[in-house]
């Protein structure tokens, strides 16, 4: 059975970029017509409606029904998407082949992994084609949500009091959940800050004009963590207090993001969901992507404990899961 999943996973990342019927799974938990926002124009304040998005691998049933008891009990009707599983590419030459690439001379930084994994690689890949389904539909304005979400206490009528208090700000990216690595710019209100380097994308909103520049950018033939991303998109941590990269990744990251962060968050990734990431190395099957063999190709899953791995672990005295 995990083979076979695995293989459909591999099949359903060759559609990418774009989301095929297939990929797209709408549960409808919320009223008609979903509504944030009780102002007349709701949706140019950025309401998402009934685009909201959750990004879930196939291989994760436990945290699938996990999503879906949360959106029944909030009532919330949303599209869950098939994520690209970095799990299932077996070649350098065929995540290539797809047009997503790292960007030139990738290394990490001092606070990440020092080659980007088929986790993060699944993780911006994931995030890219709501962006596209955006662009091909449409779609104003977008709340995209990871697997391991937690909504906090009255997240409805919260979100739509946020959208209000942004009103007049000119933004196309709201981080509804995150991790600061340093104090925010701006208290733009009593709820809404503009944010410095942030870390997570377990919920934000995203404006057409956002996934519009990022997509016909092309940013995914030059491409990094996700999180780290978007903060050098704001413009943010050039400085390197915690990217010492950042002034480099931004010579190709576009700067086209202007964000605001909900603050309390009303979104918040649910409590020990980090030991089942698939972006971090802490477990077995996540590997770096320039550990794969550079051509190829194959219809069972590749085992970890490439070379750069093993040095990894070796120089941080790490042993193999």
């Amino acid at each position: 059975e995990q083979l076979r999943v695995w293989r459909a996973s591999k099949a359903r990342n060759h559609r990418w970029p774009h989301l095929a019927e297939s990929d797209m799974h709408e549960v409808r938990f919320g009223p008609e017509p979903q509504r944030f926002s009780s102002a007349e124009d709701s949706e140019a304040l950025g309401d998402p409606g009934e685009n909201i998005f959750v990004i879930s691998l196939m291989r994760r049933p436990t945290k699938l029904r996990r999503v879906l008891h949360k959106l029944h009990e909030i009532g919330l009707t949303a599209t869950i998407v098939d994520a690209i599983d970095g799990d299932g590419f077996t070649s350098q030459e065929e995540v290539a082949s797809l047009g997503a690439k790292t960007l030139p001379g990738y290394v990490g930084h001092k606070n990440t992994l020092p080659c980007l994994t088929t986790g993060q690689l699944g993780c911006f890949m994931s995030h890219f084609q709501i962006w596209q389904h955006m662009v091909d539909n449409n779609i104003e304005s977008a709340l995209i949500l990871e697997d391991d979400f937690d909504l906090q206490e009255d997240f409805q009528r919260r979100l739509g009091d946020m959208l209000e208090e942004a009103r007049g700000e000119d933004w196309n990216l709201m981080y509804l959940g995150r991790s600061p690595t340093e104090p925010d710019k701006r208290m733009v209100s009593r709820h809404l800050r503009e944010p410095g380097y942030t870390l997570w994308t377990v919920a934000y909103i995203f404006r057409l004009d956002a996934a519009r520049a990022l997509v016909e950018a092309q940013v995914q033939g030059r491409l990094a963590p996700l999180d780290h991303y978007f903060s050098i998109g704001m413009g943010k941590g050039l400085g390197g207090h915690w990217n010492e990269n950042a002034m480099e990744w931004a010579q190709h990251i576009p700067q086209v993001l202007r964000g605001l962060a909900i603050t309390p968050p009303l979104v918040m990734p649910y409590a020990g969901s980090m030991f089942l990431s698939d972006t971090a190395m802490f477990r077995n099957g996540t590997k770096f992507l320039d550990d794969l063999p550079w051509s190829g190709d194959s219809n069972m899953p590749l085992g970890g404990n490439g070379a750069y791995e093993q040095k990894w672990r070796k120089d941080r005295d790490i042993k193999t899961l």
